[in-house]
C-alpha cells in the first residue's frame, strides 16, 4: 500500500503568519492554484481513497484532487487540525503577549508537554 499524504494549499492566514488550527479558513488564490498544480501532478495515480479533514482549505484541496479521479471523498473529524484554542487567529507576537508562559514552551519546542490554552495537547492529536 502507498500513502499519500498532502497539506492543504495557502490561506490568507499562511501569508499573515497567523496560528491556524481548526478555525474553517478557506484557500486563497494562491492556495487554490497550488491545489490545482497538485491536482495536475497526481493526475495519473492510481487513488482508491482520499480521505480529509472537513475544513474548508483541506476539503477544496482534496476536491481539487478528485477532480480527475472521481472516487468518494471520504471526511473525518478525526483529521482535523490540532486545536489551538485561544491562539487560533494570532500572529506570533499576540501569542506572545497573551500566553507568554505558553509561548515559552513552544519556542522551546517542548511539544511533548504543550497544550493550546484552552485547546488540545499534542498527545490528544496523536491520540485523535
Amino acid at each position: 500500500m502507498r500513502l499519500i499524504l498532502i497539506r492543504h494549499g495557502e490561506t490568507d492566514w499562511n501569508q499573515q503568519f497567523r496560528m491556524q488550527g481548526q478555525s474553517d479558513i478557506e484557500l486563497n488564490e494562491l492556495g487554490r492554484r497550488q491545489a490545482e498544480s497538485l491536482a495536475l501532478a497526481l493526475r495519473e495515480e492510481s487513488l482508491d481513497a482520499i480521505y480529509t479533514s472537513p475544513l474548508k482549505r483541506a476539503l477544496e484541496t482534496a476536491r481539487a484532487i478528485n477532480r480527475f479521479h472521481q472516487i468518494a471523498i471520504e471526511v473525518d473529524d478525526r483529521l482535523k487540525e490540532i486545536d489551538m484554542g485561544g491562539v487560533d487567529g494570532l500572529i506570533p507576537e499576540e501569542i506572545n503577549v497573551r500566553y507568554s508562559s505558553f509561548w515559552k514552551q513552544w519556542v522551546k519546542v517542548e511539544l511533548s508537554s504543550l497544550r493550546f490554552p484552552r485547546g488540545e495537547s499534542f498527545a490528544e492529536l496523536r491520540e485523535r
